[in-house]
């Protein structure tokens, strides 16, 4: 599972770096639930299934300035080492400059949503 994950993060990331206005990555459920979330807090500017291609996403990434939206992307639990946290931690970890998504009982959530519905979870990623 977290493979698919890790392939999607560094597909963005060399994306951004290679100043590319959109990527393609292997379709499946799990990133589709990630990149809603990009969608949703302004990371990406939008995502669809490949017309030429529909086993993949073709993913539009977003500029500010020239300048990358997401300038860091942090997988936060691997296999060894997987990284729980309470609802309490939550309120710790934030800082206001970066979003953090959690699997949930309630699915893929970010640190905000996670405050508003008084859930813990696994956090997946660190997004800046």
């Amino acid at each position: 599972m977290n493979h698919l994950l890790w392939n999607l993060y560094a597909g963005i990331k060399n994306g951004y770096s290679a100043k590319k206005i959109k990527i393609k990555q292997p379709k499946n459920n799990l990133c589709a639930k990630i990149l809603n979330i990009f969608y949703k807090e302004g990371f990406i500017k939008s995502y669809q299934i490949d017309p030429l291609n529909p086993k993949k996403f073709e993913i539009f990434l977003k500029y500010n300035m020239g300048q990358p939206i997401i300038t860091n992307l942090t997988p936060m639990s691997i296999p060894s080492k997987k990284i729980y946290i309470k609802v309490s931690g939550l309120w710790k970890l934030h800082n206001g400059l970066s979003v953090f998504i959690l699997s949930t009982t309630r699915g893929f959530l970010t640190d905000k949503q996670c405050k508003q519905m008084n859930l813990g979870g696994k956090v997946f990623c660190k997004v800046k």
